[in-house]
């Protein structure tokens, strides 16, 4: 089982819950991508693991992935949109460089990976 703190694994189950509800409707909530990452991750009870879920979430804000607000009716939260740039990440979410399980993933698909480069 993987740990519910490691910030690699809430990225991936955070980018995989985002890209799943764009694919239902475009109206994004910060309460609902949080509820349903936090299903889809292993339970842990504990303010650590809450903690870093809420961290990983507010840095996808930071690197530009999302953005505040749904339209000019709806501008701040909970309300929340994908941005050109996050839209980009999802099409490629699997080959991302910045979600580490996936590039390896992708990369080991295509050739046997050494030590030094899975490092």
């Amino acid at each position: 089982m993987t740990d519910a703190s490691d910030p690699g694994t809430i990225r991936s189950v955070l980018l995989e819950v985002i890209d799943n509800l764009v694919s239902e409707h475009d109206n994004l909530q910060a309460a609902g991508i949080i509820q349903r990452a936090s299903r889809k991750l292993p339970r842990q009870q504990d303010m650590q693991a809450e903690r870093a879920l809420l961290a990983s979430f507010y840095e996808l804000f930071r690197t530009g992935y999302l953005s505040w607000g749904h339209n000019l009716s709806n501008p701040s939260p909970p309300f929340c949109h994908v941005t050109a740039l996050g839209r980009r990440v999802l099409a490629q979410r699997s080959r991302d460089p910045a979600n580490p399980e996936g590039y390896l993933a992708h990369l080991r698909s295509h050739a046997e990976l050494g030590p030094v480069t899975a490092s």
